[in-house]
């Protein structure tokens, strides 16, 4: 599901802050068209709220001056770029297998403890891989 667009409340939060910050000296009213139309510009670009969230906090944090959309939006396409060209690991689960169930079994009892030390445990996964446990049908606990 997609986030939804910025709040214009949450913009003009932002813009009332820049001004106390940076010191421009905007009027009220001049704030109030400056949120509106920063909010226009971030809606059209379907910016979310923790997206303008993540670009406020950096332009804050790197601008000298009241910050420009431009600036905001280049943070936002930025990070939208360093995401679409982040590897994703996707993890399949085992099959369920006679071999897998062994796997599990052994590591269950190894976290219980029921090994007296990890040459035992490596001795039970040596058979495993080796396919004897499963062959002989030893009982694994």
């Amino acid at each position: 599901m997609k986030n939804a667009t910025v709040k214009e409340k949450t913009v003009a939060i932002a813009v009332a802050s820049w001004n106390i910050r940076f010191r421009p000296k905007y009027t009220l009213s001049e704030q109030e068209l400056l949120a509106r139309e920063y909010h226009e510009d971030l809606v059209s670009e379907g910016v979310s709220e923790e997206e303008f969230i993540f670009a406020e906090r950096s332009v804050r944090k790197s601008c000298a001056f009241f910050p420009k959309m431009c600036e905001i939006l280049g943070y936002i396409k930025d990070k939208r770029a360093r995401q679409s060209t982040s590897p994703v690991l996707e993890l399949e689960a085992p099959k369920d297998t006679p071999k897998t169930r062994a796997y599990r079994a052994v590591l269950s009892q190894f976290l219980r403890g029921g090994f007296v030390n990890i040459k035992e445990y490596q001795a039970r996964i040596d058979e495993i891989e080796s396919g004897k446990s499963l062959m002989e049908g030893a009982p694994i606990q």
